[in-house]
């Protein structure tokens, strides 16, 4: 999540070291000793394994409940 939006030197500095690389796709994939069908790149290709939710309901508020809403005398309350 820190690097989000930023680049390699600043993400760098502002964990405070002295140097700072990323594994390549082939790299990770290589790494775990598994055949890459086998594993979650979506990180690195965009392309996930599973069906995402659709625009509406994706967000910080994905999995609270909607607050429900009831009618009473002409006056909704929550």
């Amino acid at each position: 999540m820190i690097a989000s939006g930023l680049g390699v030197e600043e993400v760098r500095q502002s964990i405070g070291a002295d140097s700072l690389g990323y594994l390549s796709k082939e790299g990770m994939v290589a790494a775990t000793n598994q055949p890459e069908k086998k594993l979650c790149t979506a990180c690195f290709t965009g392309s996930y394994p599973i069906e995402l939710p659709t625009a509406d309901r994706l967000g910080k508020n994905l999995l609270e409940r909607p607050v429900a809403t009831i009618e009473v005398e002409g006056h909704f309350h929550q």
